[in-house]
């Protein structure tokens, strides 16, 4: 009996020990693996809504700071991965004078009539008349006012009311159901004050903007969303599921959200730094698929709520021909303007011709402007004012930002130039035509 319990006693020893060597080997059965560039659901939530985080899980970000953030990948459209499978992009293609008469899409808000809306990187948000918008769309409760929300390069100016609504999106004259967002803020608007006259007449307000940008304004007290949350591009069903990147690609001819690997060959990228930290995502997010039917939490956000926003890539601009060597400052390509705005430093002028009342003196015909951005090796824009490829004009000016020169180079960069903008890796691409 004694005999009998020693050896089984080492047995057991034996299979303990055995047991304890495997450990952190795989034992040939099914594992847990993480997947690259697709988040995991977290218990308790629901697909489509990001946790709540704590302030102290929620570290803030230094409006200077040049961290490169973790890129995601997405693997190629139809691999599951995971539980998700990976997206296709999705094309939209742009009318024959996109640059002339600027880009477009056909947007359905809140299950309102399709309306043709201006693609604008220039800004970021809907900004659309009441009657362009249906009943789906919702009040915040309380109500949500906004007043004075301003282009800064019209003036013109417009009050209305925050509202949340998904928007359908599709080619103008071409395919009507492409994509649709999440729920998002818009602003609808009810009064208008455009070239010095106002009025607030629902039957004849006809703004339509769908502004795509980014670095456009933090929030304020009387205008409180700004930045990805509020950027239809940014905020797709497919983004907010984690199966597409959060990027769009412009080109003259098309516009390609969620672009792939294969859509950005040739790009040559710019890593930008971080504009507005990042806030915590409230646990009252309402789900991407929910639609209320009167109103929702004036504190409901999407998603992307908590992204961070980026700093303009850097830049400089020469007048060589006008004997202004290079100033430097940032970049905006915006596709809301056929014309270009340029602000260096005062007493710095190339020739200039006779201003229009209300407006900056225009570069003369004839000179050779040109436009580089740090970390490519390439112009971003080379022209000749007044020839084939321009901008319809060049507006010279003295107003700097933050100490330093800005250049809008308007759509007509897409004459030359593919642009890229990844706000999942913090880049801006550039693409020269052959």
């Amino acid at each position: 009996m004694k005999k009998s319990m020693w050896r089984m006693s080492w047995l057991v020893i034996a299979l303990l020990v055995e047991t304890c060597s495997c450990a952190g080997q795989p034992t040939g059965g099914s594992s847990l693996a993480t997947t690259t560039g697709i988040s995991a659901q977290v218990p308790g939530t629901m697909a489509g809504t990001a946790p709540a985080a704590s302030p102290s899980e929620s570290p803030a970000l230094s409006a200077t700071s040049t961290t490169e953030p973790t890129t995601s990948t997405i693997e190629p459209a139809g691999t599951a991965t995971g539980s998700v499978t990976a997206a296709p992009s999705i094309t939209v293609a742009q009318p024959a004078d996109a640059l002339a008469n600027g880009l477009a899409i056909s947007a359905s808000i809140g299950g309102g009539p399709p309306t043709k809306m201006m693609v604008d990187t220039g800004s970021t948000g809907v900004v659309i008349a009441r009657r362009f918008v249906g009943s789906a769309a919702a009040s915040l409760d309380p109500v949500q006012k906004f007043t004075g929300f301003t282009y800064s390069s019209s003036g013109d100016t417009y009050d209305g009311e925050w509202m949340t609504a998904s928007i359908q999106l599709g080619a103008v004259n071409g395919t009507a159901d492409l994509a649709t967002t999440a729920q998002i803020k818009v602003r609808v608007v009810d009064e208008e004050c455009v070239a010095g006259v106002c009025g607030s007449d629902a039957s004849t307000l006809a703004v339509a903007m769908f502004g795509v940008g980014f670095d456009r304004g933090a929030p304020t007290a009387t205008d409180p969303a700004a930045g990805p949350e509020i950027n239809p591009f940014l905020n797709l069903q497919q983004m907010i599921s984690g199966s597409m990147p959060r990027a769009y690609l412009i080109s003259r001819q098309q516009i390609i959200l969620g672009p792939t690997a294969a859509d950005r060959a040739g790009m040559q990228t710019i890593q930008l730094a971080t504009a507005v930290p990042a806030t915590a995502v409230p646990a009252t997010a309402v789900p991407a698929t929910a639609v209320p039917a009167t109103a929702v939490p004036a504190t409901a956000v999407p998603a992307t709520a908590g992204a961070v926003d980026w700093q303009p890539p850097s830049s400089c601009v020469a007048v060589p021909s006008g004997g202004v060597p290079p100033q430097c400052g940032t970049l905006l390509l915006d596709t809301g303007l056929g014309y270009a705005i340029i602000q260096v430093p005062a007493g710095v002028d190339p020739p200039l011709g006779t201003a229009t009342p209300g407006e900056r003196p225009p570069v003369s015909d004839g000179q050779q402007v040109q436009i580089t951005a740090t970390g490519l090796t390439e112009p971003v824009y080379a022209f000749t004012v007044g020839a084939a490829g321009a901008p319809t004009s060049v507006q010279w000016g003295h107003t700097l930002t933050d100490g330093k020169s800005f250049m809008n180079i308007s759509r007509y960069a897409l004459a030359q130039q593919d642009y890229l903008y990844d706000a999942g890796a913090g880049q801006v691409g550039f693409r020269a035509h052959s």
